[in-house]
């Protein structure tokens, strides 16, 4: 249990400069942070009466979109409000944005982690969990395993490889612009350069997204993070990816990573505060996704960001 695997990110709360007095200040964004922000946002009011404040889930990448420029948000993007006070993100304003907005500034909020969840009927009362390595998440993304009785999940699920079916992976997958898809797109792409090459790593969700899901009726794209949470929970044979909270309050089945190291480990709240303070906030605000470190020394194994 010395090392895990699990994704970190810092939220980014853009302000617009001059809104001092407003009584009503409006916010959107990450669908990760939500539930955390809306119960904030009640004892802020609570103490500060007279000034009133909302925050939607509308995704990182809508959020971001709004802040910058409304107008130039993608037509489905039609839910209220539009003109924003503040935005909330998992990953950071891209240097060119930051530029062309000086008046945005960003502060780190939250850490938290981004975890592979499954549904998987057969592993229902087994004490045994289910282990993948990055690099086999990478290649279930890219349509490169398909089955979950591929040989290179078998491999790494020995005492439980009789019970996985010859079935399609139902991959699920964020279908609106997501921080998170692009922190999980990140990880995938350091262990696996031929996702860097045909996937990426922007935060861009659907089929542009994820080119090899064209035509492709086992991938299934929703919308935010509780669109994905849904899908898993009630389709069997899924996989999809979400924060650890989210599966953790719904019961769903998190993936044991396997390290480079061999160690597998599930995600968990220690496991992100080792993350936490293993890789230290630079001045600048930026920590690069993926890039973190084990939990001891003896394993390093943690992708953090």
């Amino acid at each position: 249990m010395a090392t895990v695997w699990t994704l970190l990110m810092l939220w980014c709360f853009a302000s617009v400069a001059g809104v001092s007095h407003g009584v009503e200040l409006r916010g959107a964004g990450s669908s990760f942070v939500y539930n955390l922000v809306n119960d904030v946002l009640f004892q802020f009011e609570y103490t500060h009466p007279g000034t009133g404040v909302t925050y939607v889930s509308t995704g990182s990448g809508r959020g971001k979109c709004r802040i910058m420029d409304p107008s130039t948000c993608d037509a489905g993007d039609t839910v209220e409000p539009k003109e924003l006070d503040f935005a909330a993100s998992d990953s950071f304003l891209s240097e060119a944005d930051s530029q062309s907005f000086p008046d945005l500034k960003m502060y780190p909020m939250v850490a938290g982690a981004v975890v592979p969840v499954h549904n998987l009927p057969e592993l229902e009362g087994q004490a045994e969990a289910l282990k993948m390595s990055v690099s086999v998440l990478a290649r279930i993304y890219r349509c490169n395993v398909t089955h979950w009785d591929d040989p290179a999940i078998k491999a790494l699920n020995r005492p439980i490889e009789n019970r996985l079916p010859h079935l399609p992976i139902q991959i699920a997958a964020r279908a609106d612009s997501s921080g998170t898809t692009e922190i999980f797109k990140r990880a995938l792409a350091q262990r696996d350069a031929t996702f860097q090459e045909n996937i990426g790593t922007s935060s861009t969700g659907g089929e542009e997204g994820w080119p090899c899901s064209q035509g492709n009726e086992n991938y299934n794209f929703r919308q935010r993070t509780d669109g994905v949470a849904s899908f898993v929970l009630a389709t069997p044979y899924s996989l999809g990816y979400m924060a650890f909270g989210d599966a953790d309050k719904l019961g769903l089945e998190m993936v044991s990573l396997v390290t480079p190291c061999g160690v597998a480990v599930k995600p968990s709240q220690t496991s992100i505060a080792e993350a936490l303070s293993a890789t230290p906030l630079p001045e600048e605000l930026r920590i690069e996704e993926g890039a973190g470190v084990g939990i001891s020394e003896d394993d390093a194994g943690l992708i953090s960001g």
